[in-house]
């Protein structure tokens, strides 16, 4: 078992990036969302345009706590099934 920040990852669930939009609301804001690999849940991260030069990395999948994933059927959304899988 590997360790992440001193926890477990029993206690992470892994989602990747599926989208990159702007935000219509605020200027210089974008917004990543990734999901798990079935589609069922998702979880959304806003930045500042300018946070993207610094140090922080933008990865293609991240780690996050169960709590913070949204459901997609909550949100009147279906997970698109890619149809070679």
């Amino acid at each position: 078992m590997t360790e992440h920040d001193g926890e477990s990852n029993e206690e992470h669930v892994q989602v990747w990036l599926v989208e990159r939009t702007y935000s219509d609301d605020e200027q210089n804001m974008i917004i990543l969302t990734y999901a798990t690999p079935d589609g069922e849940q998702y979880f959304r991260k806003e930045r500042a345009l300018t946070s993207f030069s610094g140090g922080r990395e933008t990865t293609a999948a991240v780690e996050v706590e169960p709590g913070n994933l949204g459901d997609q059927a909550k949100r009147g959304l279906s997970p698109q099934r890619d149809s070679q899988t």
